[in-house]
């Protein structure tokens, strides 16, 4: 029988990134769809990156929807850091799927309505074989999924529903990438992806007088005990994403 501590682990899903787990105190509760929100350039995707990378190191399988940028680009952006994707493909635990958008376009209806054409979990089966199940699902990004074609109308929140249900029929766990500005910079209205996500990690860049410094948060994690503060965060060259749990960051106005 599995001790307490082994079975407590296995309801979450660790990210591997140094001080990020600290915030989450397990870790992202297993089968969650969370948002890693935050503006250009706060490294989002580095951060996707790189928890695809540590999960793929355990041997947990990964898929990489990207809708911005080609398998090519992100296989190199990866090795940037020094994260070999080639060997966990080669392995067949990672699976990178570039869709053009262009081609997306076709999936929409004249009358603006959804088809079949983009549900995610019919979507993944064209783009893996049915024996591949996996434990992480990175899609890159939400915000250009939904912008391009719903704004911010009826349709966004219908489909934005189907979406996060067919991320659930998935039974793993999901990271869908926001390029919507979140608190503290530009307090808003938030949109239905917000309502619906299990949690929200949130990017920042901040600015502190003449200068700029990085900033991550939780804003939100269910079934999960979280640490409610802003702290910092650096990209480290050739590394990847480190957090300082214990040091936090205040917004200057």
């Amino acid at each position: 029988m599995a001790s307490p501590k082994k079975a407590a682990e296995s309801d979450f899903f660790i990210t591997g990134i140094p001080g990020l787990d600290a915030l989450l105190e397990n870790g992202i509760p297993r089968n969650s769809t969370v948002l890693l929100a935050g503006s250009p350039g706060t490294g989002k995707t580095i951060l996707a990156l790189q928890v695809v990378h540590n999960a793929c190191k355990k041997g947990k399988k990964c898929v990489y929807v990207s809708f911005d940028e080609n398998e090519h680009s992100l296989e190199k952006y990866a090795r940037s850091f020094g994260w070999d994707f080639d060997e966990f493909q080669r392995k067949k635990l990672l699976v990178i799927k570039y869709v053009d958008v262009q081609h997306l376009e076709g999936l929409v209806s004249a009358s603006g309505r959804i088809t079949q054409g983009l549900d995610v979990r019919k979507a993944l089966h064209h783009v893996i074989s049915a024996a591949f199940i996996p434990d992480l699902v990175i899609i890159d990004s939400l915000s250009i999924l939904m912008d391009i074609f719903f704004g911010s109308g009826k349709g966004r929140w219908l489909y934005a529903h189907k979406l996060f249900r067919s991320l659930e029929e998935l039974n793993a766990t999901a990271l869908l990438i926001s390029e919507k500005m979140p608190l503290p910079e530009a307090p808003e209205v938030a949109d239905i992806e917000e309502f619906l996500a299990d949690g929200i990690i949130a990017l920042y860049y901040l600015r502190t007088g003449s200068y700029r410094e990085r900033a991550i948060e939780v804003l939100k994690m269910k079934g999960c005990n979280h640490q409610e503060k802003l702290v910092a965060m650096r990209i480290e060259k050739g590394k990847g994403i480190y957090v300082a749990p214990d040091v936090e960051v205040f917004q200057h106005r």
